[in-house]
């Protein structure tokens, strides 16, 4: 049975949307700060976040679970890899063996999961994960992200430490401008109007940014699409 269309339906989706565009389009420039790609990467690996994307959505929502459970990259996965490349590219660790090492530990954890899945054990391992648990996991989770997005917001790099690097004070203050003009949305007007706080907030703030810092660079025009976007053999792009 499909659901009832109306405006809120369709405003709710519209803004569903804008979660999932949103939780996908910052992770390619962040992977590709930490791991030093080239700029022309970020086009191709743009495309692929999205492709993949809309694929799982397309899957859950006709085959799987059909719930309202946000489709892309995970934090928890973007947050680690962030997390343990700066960690051993400060220990002086290649980026090309920590880049290995991530792809066969995430390998491993995928066989992992699939095994699971298969076996029947979730249930059974979900009694581990009590709620003190999941409150301590949550906690650790939203302090490593907002970290992240605290330094996307002030223009540091998301890579080993740069002398050079300075705080962009202009693009930090529309950023929080367009955070104050959220909140004040979501407690000063109604609810039927404040529930869309963050789709009016991406909106607008999308809106001011190509207004006050518009951008002449041009993506290049030819796309050359590979199985391993990211390198193979060991070796990064």
């Amino acid at each position: 049975m499909f659901p009832v269309i109306n405006r809120e339906s369709v405003l709710s989706g519209f803004q569903w949307f804008f979660f999932i565009f949103c939780n996908t389009v910052v992770v390619p420039p962040t992977l590709l700060s930490a791991f030093h790609l080239p700029a022309d990467n970020l086009l191709m690996l743009t495309q692929y976040a999205f492709l993949t994307t809309a694929l799982a959505c397309l899957v859950q929502a006709f085959c799987g679970h059909r719930r309202a459970i946000m489709e892309g990259p995970t934090g928890l996965w973007w947050g680690a890899i962030l997390t343990i490349t700066l960690g051993e590219a400060s220990r002086g660790t290649p980026l090309n063996d920590i880049a290995s090492s991530l792809s066969v530990g995430i390998a491993i954890s995928a066989m992992v999961t699939i095994f699971i899945g298969i076996s029947g054990l979730g249930h059974r391992l979900a009694r581990l994960f009590t709620p003190a648990v999941m409150v301590f996991f949550m906690l650790l989770l939203g302090a490593q992200l907002t970290s992240i997005f605290f330094k996307g917001m002030l223009g540091l790099p998301f890579g080993i430490a740069d002398t050079s690097a300075r705080i962009k004070l202009a693009p930090f203050g529309l950023a929080v401008a367009v955070m104050c003009f959220i909140l004040a949305m979501i407690i000063f007007l109604q609810q039927r109007i404040s529930r869309y706080a963050l789709l009016v907030g991406t909106v607008v703030g999308w809106g001011l940014w190509r207004l006050c810092f518009p951008s002449s660079h041009l993506p290049p025009g030819e796309l050359s699409w590979r199985w391993f976007p990211l390198g193979s053999h060991g070796t990064l792009m």
